[in-house]
């Protein structure tokens, strides 16, 4: 199954831990499983911050467009936030493409806003704390928020793989 992970400003070290745990599953894949395609090809793209009003935004639609064209993806896995992160949801959502939001939840800030639009246009939320998961849930999001593994570490890139896998699955 292939996954594109897009990586928008402030994702970085999330893609890198959650890349790495992906990997990791990979790997310990018994050789049998392997045939049954259940394996997860990543791709990542990430979004550089361009200046200038509508500038960021309008350089992330075209770049996520050609990559989902590329790789032809499953399923999208959005780290970071901002209008990279507002654009990557609407173009996968434009065509068609289940997106999974990392650190979703997060209403603060100046990109407020596109973070909420974000999480809306997301198939699955994840969220880091009990505050962004009660912003998901006082917006009628709540349903559809990864609530799995341990409380004590919400955020974790095993929880993330562990949430991609069963979407992946149920495609």
């Amino acid at each position: 199954m292939r996954l594109l992970t897009v990586v928008a400003p402030g994702g970085e070290a999330r893609q890198g831990a959650v890349s790495a745990a992906l990997a990791a599953w990979n790997r310990a894949l018994d050789i049998r499983l392997r045939f049954l395609h259940i394996g997860v090809e990543e791709a990542v793209l990430v979004l550089v911050s361009v200046p200038g009003p509508g500038e960021p935004a309008a350089s992330s639609l075209g770049e996520v467009e050609r990559a989902i064209e590329r790789e032809r993806p499953a399923m999208v896995l959005l780290h970071g936030g901002g209008p990279g992160a507002l654009a990557a949801a609407v173009t996968s959502a434009k065509a068609g493409i289940p997106v999974v939001r990392t650190g979703a939840g997060r209403r603060e800030g100046p990109h407020a806003d596109e973070e909420r639009a974000a999480d809306r246009l997301a198939a699955g939320c994840l969220a880091d704390d009990g505050a962004a998961m009660a912003a998901l849930r006082g917006e009628g999001l709540g349903e559809r928020s990864g609530e799995t593994g341990p409380p004590a570490d919400p955020g974790s890139a095993e929880r993330v793989v562990k949430a991609v896998i069963r979407i992946l699955r149920d495609l």
